[in-house]
């Protein structure tokens, strides 16, 4: 496996688990207690150390590597400067909003906030009066930030302009390893890249501080993570899926249902493959959904036991909202058209059509059956809730929701297009 793509997912991956063990602090003391956040973090450090000493290769780090890297040229060089770029097209981009788009400071600064600086009054961010800032909305991005502020020991605002950026580079950079990883070409990566950079509008939401780029990365992640364990009949990278669909979960809403559909997705694709894929047989549904429970464990205690109503969905119970109707269907149809076709995304909605038409064989084959499963089933499943959710004004709606949907699903969908119009039956993912 690239070194690249294991710094990518390790970093995702650390920032979930810290995360967690913030929230852990908030469930178990009922207030932020730095000391507990610290010594949870020294001590599955420790732990960790002390189950993967044996699997620590030292030829990983050694001069020889390096060596090698030096002799590949500049082939080995592009791809670093690429993503050197990268981050400082973010870091510029983030700089004209140094305190975030709207929901930012209305929304998940405002809750990290009442995190770290409200004790135990901290649940008032939950009072259903709070509505505009969905006090219903899972808290990962939250606590990733408290985090953070622990170390600054204040609410500097300079700490959720870093962690957009760097989730925003992470997630750009597993593009491009992940690509060269399942290719074995820097071609496909690159390009994936530079079609997010050198767009402008997925450089600013990705920057404004927003969960959105937070599902953006964990799709990724667990899309990327189950292509590698198919390619490699490798249960530990399942464990890994799950791990992700667990963190993605405990994003946004949106996020809580794109990894369920996923989920469901991965286990009834490993059930029928059973039969037909060696060693991802019937245990290998255990590893995923164990690394799944485990990291949802979180999203589930949130919802049991802290999230009030969702406000916008139990209005659809409620009777007093206007009636669905055909006009309601066409105007979500004709504006997902729009939204599409639309001149901010730069065309590469209809370049992806494009390559997904030029490569429809290999696009639906295999292990990539679950990216058009998942997209299909996740944009009917956000289109029916548009329709039946009669609280907002749908064309209102519309235009401040679906294009940051969109954007988080595009770094997976430009991922499966360019992979599959690449695929050359590389086999280093069997080596992960």
């Amino acid at each position: 496996m690239l070194l690249s793509t294991r710094l990518f997912l390790s970093m995702g991956l650390g920032l979930g688990i810290s995360a967690y063990i913030v929230f852990c602090s908030f469930l178990f003391l009922d207030r932020l207690d730095n000391l507990f956040v610290i010594a949870g973090h020294f001590i599955l450090l420790a732990l960790l150390v002390f189950i993967g000493r044996q699997s620590f290769r030292k030829e990983d780090f050694s001069l020889m590597n390096f060596r090698k890297l030096k002799s590949a040229g500049i082939r080995r060089v592009i791809p670093w400067i690429v993503l050197a770029a990268s981050g400082l097209t973010l870091y510029l981009h983030a700089g004209l909003y140094p305190l975030g788009g709207w929901d930012a400071w209305s929304c998940w600064n405002l809750k990290a906030k009442f995190l770290f600086l409200g004790g135990a009054d901290w649940k008032n961010i939950l009072d259903p009066a709070l509505w505009r800032s969905s006090p219903h909305y899972p808290l990962l991005l939250p606590l990733v930030n408290v985090w953070g502020w622990i170390w600054a020991q204040d609410t500097a605002p300079i700490i959720p302009l870093i962690n957009s950026v760097l989730f925003s580079l992470i997630t750009v950079g597993l593009l491009l390893s992940g690509l060269k990883m399942v290719t074995g070409r820097n071609t496909p990566g690159i390009l994936g890249a530079c079609f997010l950079i050198t767009l402008p509008f997925f450089n600013t939401l990705a920057t404004s501080q927003y969960a959105d780029i937070v599902v953006a990365y964990f799709v990724l992640a667990a899309l990327l993570c189950f292509v590698i364990a198919w390619r490699g009949e490798n249960k530990i990278f399942l464990f890994l899926t799950g791990l992700f669909l667990g963190f993605l979960s405990f994003s946004k809403s949106e996020g809580t249902i794109a990894a369920l559909i996923l989920a469901a997705i991965m286990t009834v694709t490993l059930l029928v493959s059973r039969k037909t894929k060696g060693s991802l047989g019937l245990n290998s549904v255990l590893y995923f959904l164990s690394g799944l429970l485990i990291a949802s464990l979180p999203t589930i205690i949130f919802q049991l036991l802290y999230a009030p109503p969702n406000q916008t969905f139990t209005s659809i119970f409620s009777g007093l909202t206007e009636r669905v109707g055909l006009y309601r269907l066409k105007a979500i149809a004709l504006f997902f058209l729009a939204e599409l076709t639309s001149a901010k995304w730069g065309g590469i909605w209809i370049i992806l059509l494009a390559g997904m038409i030029l490569s429809v064989k290999k696009s639906l084959r295999q292990e990539k059956i679950v990216f058009p499963a998942f997209f299909a089933l996740y944009g009917l499943t956000v289109a029916f809730y548009y329709w039946l959710n009669t609280y907002f004004e749908i064309l209102w709606w519309l235009s401040v929701s679906l294009n940051r949907i969109l954007f988080s699903l595009l770094p997976a969908a430009l991922f499966w297009i360019l992979y599959s119009f690449w695929e050359d039956n590389n086999k280093e993912g069997r080596k992960a």
